[in-house]
């Protein structure tokens, strides 16, 4: 092997090295962002609701609302409830009269969509009001929440109506058998008896109706703040009523809360009945946990796709940009016929403001269900001292929020979709790992074929021999 030759072989080996080098710093993983960054949710906006009709207008018999509904986010959202409420001209804070829609959707990422809800008003007395749209993801009591949350924040359109109410339907509240109007004062720790007696004062029957009751700590009552929840669906007929009764036990009151008294009605508005809960000698206030959003990277689901719940809080810890306490939250995957996936994850070390789940499945039709717990400090333990609730308390994750939805996806339509991205994503793969090796073999001949020519260009330097001539048989 000549001079040249050896050079060459040195040349190339040194791109090789180099080429080596390189690789390693493409594909080195990069330093992650801030840790404050990645405390953050990447699910960034709530559910965007407006009418689209912003002119004053009268309410008819039969009321037609259209709602835009948008998802801002790069995920799909599930289970989005839509509603409507109608707030006094006098108070846009407090609702007086709601309507939710019957179905839910599912909003693919950066999209919108328009929802017709056609409201029959007969339980409307004439007035003034002011109408407002919502959305979230959840029940119809979820979405009450968020209402009661965002009522301030949203802008709403002007109604009038000048017919008189057809329908009247009274709520009679009693709290440990005293009948209660409007605000009922109690002590810290108590655990009252309520009983909310629902009447048809009408002469029509209300078909099919929910009855909604909710008890909460604070204003809001999302996730952890709701102490009870009770749901009776029934048929209200002319001049009956219905009783329910229940309790909050476990659970004591440890700040001023609500009672709220409502209906779900599927064909109209329904009114809100509203009682404040004081307690005297309130502490600090308080702050409590709930689903704020829930993602899919894709849908129908494949091997590699994410699910993400958001975790947000009522009170004064929401400004803060993670999570202060212990939480845990789980997840399953179920069809009609087994589970087909479950985990459980608790933020001992993370204090991330989301969860992340993989379940590495292959999906479109299906129902998940998402809980979420913490420990409830609010917990009222009726035997044994202090110390041993105390302890009970730190050994304990109580639920404070739970999520269902139930997914359907047209059989052709689910796989012929997921079958187009599985033979995409070959597809992608094959053509990267392609386009990979020819790129850095251009690197490598071309690195080399640059050395060996500089190189050409230098001088010769003559080899001799021991006694220092010449060797004649060397080229010159």
């Amino acid at each position: 092997m000549n001079i040249y030759n050896r050079i060459f072989a040195t040349a190339l080996m040194g791109a090789v090295a180099f080429l080596a080098v390189l690789l390693g710093g493409v594909l080195t993983v990069p330093a992650p962002a801030q840790a404050q960054t990645e405390m953050l949710c990447p699910l960034h906006s709530d559910i965007q609701a407006t009418i689209v009709n912003s002119a004053e207008q009268s309410l008819q018999k039969i009321h037609t609302t259209e709602v835009r509904v948008s998802n801002q986010n790069p995920q799909y959202l599930p289970g989005v409830r839509v509603g409507i409420a109608l707030f006094s001209k006098n108070d846009l804070v407090t609702p007086k009269f709601w309507r939710v829609t019957n179905e839910s959707y599912l909003l693919a990422p950066a999209s919108e969509i328009s929802v017709l809800l056609e409201s029959e008003v007969s339980k409307v007395p004439a007035g003034e009001y002011v109408l407002k749209a919502f959305a979230f993801q959840g029940s119809e009591a979820d979405l009450l929440g968020i209402i009661m949350r965002d009522a301030e924040q949203v802008t709403g359109v002007t109604f009038k109506k000048t017919a008189a109410a057809e329908t009247e339907v009274s709520f009679l509240v009693s709290i440990d058998n005293v009948p209660t109007q409007n605000e009922k004062m109690m002590s810290f720790g108590d655990l009252p008896q309520f009983k909310v007696e629902t009447k048809n004062l009408g002469k029509t029957p209300i078909f099919d109706t929910t009855l909604l009751h909710v008890v909460t700590q604070g204003k809001i009552p999302l996730g952890g703040a709701v102490l009870r929840s009770v749901s009776d669906k029934t048929t209200l007929l002319p001049q009956f009523a219905r009783i329910n009764e229940f309790s909050t036990q476990p659970y004591g009151f440890a700040a001023s809360g609500l009672l709220i008294a409502t209906l779900i009605d599927s064909t109209g508005f329904a009114p809100i009945k509203i009682i404040d809960l004081s307690i005297s000698n309130e502490g600090e206030e308080a702050s409590w946990l709930y689903f704020s959003r829930i993602g899919f990277s894709q849908y129908p689901l494949t091997e590699e796709d994410q699910i993400v719940s958001c975790v947000s809080y009522i009170g004064p810890w929401e400004e803060l940009n993670y999570v202060p306490e212990s939480l845990s939250t789980s997840i399953e995957i179920s069809n009609q016929k087994q589970t087909l996936y479950s985990e459980s994850i608790f933020n001992e070390q993370d204090r991330k403001k989301y969860f992340s789940f993989r379940p590495e499945l292959v999906v479109g039709t299906f129902d998940i269900t998402l809980a979420l717990s913490q420990k409830r400090l609010n917990s009222i333990y009726l035997d044994g001292d202090a110390s041993s609730a105390q302890s009970d308390i730190k050994n304990g994750l109580t639920l404070s929020d739970r999520k269902t939805f139930s997914l359907v996806c047209e059989e052709e339509l689910c796989q012929s979709i997921v079958a187009t991205r599985e033979v995409g994503e070959e597809k992608e793969l094959v053509a990267n790992h392609v386009r990979s090796f020819w790129f850095y073999a251009g690197i490598v001949i071309a690195a080399a074929l640059l050395m060996y020519l500089m190189l050409r260009r230098l001088d010769p330097v003559a080899p001799t021999n021991k006694a220092g001539r010449v060797n004649p048989e060397e080229l010159q």
